[in-house]
């Protein structure tokens, strides 16, 4: 592993949201908002928001648009709501944008994605979960959370995700560091 600049990736906002005691994290869960990416940060903030507005008590430790700007909402041993039956010892990424998403908008949003994967690399690396798909000790998204354990029927961040570069990006930047330039 390259030396680190920094502690962590690029925080733009620090939002306080629920959450329910610590945790160990040991795996780390991609998700999408089903909301629309918008340029700034106010799509964002509207989802923190709209879990406190809700009131059930939901929450993720990041969300992350596509332009790559990022609010942290809980501490890494914190433990959110994000994945019925399976949110103790997760990390949690929201990413803006639907499961309905086709690969090319995905692909539009490519600074965001690489946002998140420097996430997950610093994760990786700072509690030890290894780069690799698992929803027990690994990088997993939603969609494989529900397929594991039936708990749920949501698919995101949905199936043009693109998920073996995401990995790769995620490789890259835990070789190399965070502010290191990917190829891709």
């Amino acid at each position: 592993m390259a030396a680190r600049t920094h502690d962590h990736p690029v925080i733009n906002k620090r939002v306080a949201g629920a959450t329910h005691g610590s945790q160990d994290p040991s795996a780390i869960v991609l998700h999408c908002t089903e909301s629309m990416n918008r340029p700034g940060i106010s799509d964002v903030l509207a989802i923190p928001n709209f879990w406190k507005n809700q009131g059930a008590g939901y929450n993720a430790h990041l969300v992350i648009d596509g332009e790559g700007l990022t609010a942290k909402c809980a501490l890494d041993v914190r433990k959110c709501w994000a994945v019925a039956g399976a949110n103790t010892g997760r990390l949690h990424i929201e990413f803006i944008g639907s499961a309905a998403l086709s690969r090319a908008q995905w692909v539009a949003m490519t600074k965001g994605l690489k946002q998140g994967a420097k996430w997950c690399a610093y994760w990786c690396e700072t509690h030890s979960i290894p780069i690799a798909l698992s929803t027990v000790h690994g990088i997993a998204t939603h969609g494989m959370y529900s397929a594991a354990y039936h708990v749920s029927d949501h698919t995101d961040p949905g199936r043009n995700f693109p998920l073996a570069w995401f990995m790769d990006t995620v490789r890259f930047y835990h070789q190399h560091g965070w502010l290191a330039a990917p190829n891709a």
